[in-house]
C-alpha cells in the first residue's frame, strides 16, 4: 500500500527525513489545508511522494537495516 504524509517540521526532524520529496511539511492549519488539498488534486504528486515515502521506510527501517545499525553499535 502506498500512502503519503503531511507532517510538522518538528515531526519531520524526528524521523530523520531531510528530503522534501518524501513528506509534505505544514506548521499551521492553513498550510495543512493547502498541502492536503494539493495531494487530493494532483495524482502525480501523491504517487511520487507515496512511492518515495515507501522506499524511505523500506531502506531506513527494514530488518536488514536494523541489524546493520545494531552491528555497528555493538562493533561486531
Amino acid at each position: 500500500m502506498l500512502i503519503t504524509c503531511v507532517t510538522t517540521t518538528l515531526a519531520k526532524s524526528g524521523l530523520g527525513i531531510h528530503k522534501n520529496k518524501i513528506v509534505l511539511t505544514a506548521d499551521s492549519k492553513d498550510e495543512f489545508v493547502e498541502k492536503i488539498s494539493a495531494l487530493l488534486e494532483d495524482e502525480n504528486l501523491y504517487a511520487e511522494l507515496s512511492k518515495s515515502a515507501r522506499d524511505y521506510v523500506q531502506q531506513s527501517f527494514s530488518w536488514r537495516e536494523a541489524v546493520v545499525k545494531l552491528d555497528l553499535f555493538l562493533n561486531l
